[in-house]
């Protein structure tokens, strides 16, 4: 109907402004304080591909509040379309030019950084266009040796002769309800039936190119997601409860200073670390040096930036527990009251994903059926259903971007580390 068509398209607008806040919020929280005001197109492009994250997710309950009930008018194949085709342009080249143009940082002292081939915007779209063309060519050859589905259906063979009419009525000739590999006369017929038969078979389906590239996206994106959510439905919900549990508490002048002093030494200490760590930067500058000695070089560097964010971490705490006075006490129980009711929800999807997803064939619906049962529990009006489908569903984003973070992923040639709330000190 009309007024429903109205309603969706409202509420689609103001979630799109209201998770666009969300995500522009993280990468201001999670981004580096080297990276204030600079980076601004990979920023950009890691702003709008959380959002088609999002978009892709919630556009399955905006789909199911479209087709049920009273229905929409909106013709929702057209956005999944547009959800597809986008994914992959950022897949493939949008991601990696961002990705290539941030690590490709170029020094403005260097001579060879002014000529054309040295500058960073270049060495980006070369990098790019050499993966993208390396993807392309995998996935042509791929497509070439293995460019048919198979989907198993169950086959069911029916004959009968000629059935003769009672006088004006119309002949019924009833239905075949066996199990696969069983033979036997049709229930229910009037005349003529012989037999019936049921087999499972595989039905080869060549597919065309476009639905070939989906495939293979969704292909990977279930594998990190297997990853990433199994993370994150376990460390979503006991981080905000633990960030209640290590909230911090009021403390007393004395409890300040010896706390202060303690800061105070480390900082001493990390203060001699990272110069040692400088003079042997300068040490080796000049010379080449061998594998080994960059990924160990690497590897301190990386334990010394933990060691300093750590401290930073601390300090602030101590500056809120004594100057604040532990803060505001509400944000600490609202992330209580989140982690408890998201340990309900990581847990429903962990059984969901037992006795549904694994067995062959599912032991219960699970959840299936409490959607079912929340959209029908109005008649004509499938709002609950949709809404905690939608619920459920954003939980799971946030389950796997929160295991991206706490995992980071490492992959050849490059690493992705672990994303922490930004610090300005």
């Amino acid at each position: 109907s009309s007024w429903l068509t109205f309603f969706l398209i409202i509420t689609a607008v103001v979630l799109s402004a209201l998770f666009l806040a969300i995500i522009i919020m993280l990468m201001i929280k999670l981004g580096h304080p080297d990276d204030k005001n600079e980076a601004r197109f990979p920023r950009l492009v890691v702003v709008l591909a959380l959002f088609l994250a999002m978009a892709s997710v919630m556009a399955m309950p905006f789909d199911i509040a479209n087709s049920r009930g009273l229905g929409g008018g909106l013709d929702i194949s057209v956005l999944w379309q547009i959800i597809f085709i986008l994914t992959a342009v950022f897949v493939t080249i949008l991601m990696p030019y961002a990705f290539f143009f941030y690590e490709s940082d170029v020094d403005p002292d260097d001579p060879n950084s002014h000529r054309f081939c040295g500058r960073q915007s270049v060495i980006a779209i070369k990098y790019t266009v050499a993966f993208f063309i390396s993807f392309f060519l995998l996935l042509i050859l791929a497509y070439i040796f293995l460019n048919e589905a198979e989907i198993p259906v169950q086959r069911i063979t029916q004959t009968f002769d000629m059935v003769q009419r009672i006088g004006d009525q119309a002949p019924t000739t009833g239905f075949c309800n066996l199990k696969p590999g069983e033979s036997g006369p049709i229930s229910g017929s009037l005349a003529g039936a012989e037999v019936c038969s049921a087999e499972n078979i595989t039905w080869e389906l060549a597919v065309t190119f476009p639905v070939y590239v989906m495939a293979i996206l969704s292909f990977f994106g279930w594998f990190l997601f297997a990853i990433f959510a199994g993370i994150g439905l376990v460390a979503l919900p006991i981080d905000l409860i633990n960030e209640w549990r290590n909230r911090p508490t009021p403390m007393t002048l004395q409890e300040y200073t010896r706390n202060k002093q303690a800061i105070g030494a480390r900082s001493v200490l990390l203060r001699d670390i990272g110069e040692a760590i400088l003079a042997d930067q300068i040490e080796v500058a000049g010379r080449q040096q061998t594998f080994k000695e960059r990924r160990q070089a690497t590897k301190t560097f990386n334990q010394f930036e933990g060691a300093v964010y750590q401290l930073k971490h601390d300090y602030n705490y101590l500056q809120t527990a004594f100057f604040l006075k532990g803060g505001n006490p509400l944000w600490y129980w609202f992330k209580l009251f989140a982690g408890l009711v998201g340990l309900v929800v990581s847990t429903t999807w962990l059984v969901h994903m037992a006795i549904f997803m694994l067995p062959s064939p599912p032991a219960h619906p699970f959840l299936n059926d409490m959607f079912n049962w929340l959209e029908s529990a109005l008649d004509g009006f499938a709002l609950f259903g949709v809404l905690f489908f939608g619920i459920w569903s954003f939980w799971l984003l946030l389950a796997v971007v929160k295991g991206l973070f706490r995992f980071g992923l490492r992959v050849p040639f490059c690493e992705f580390i672990p994303s922490k709330l930004a610090t300005r000190t």
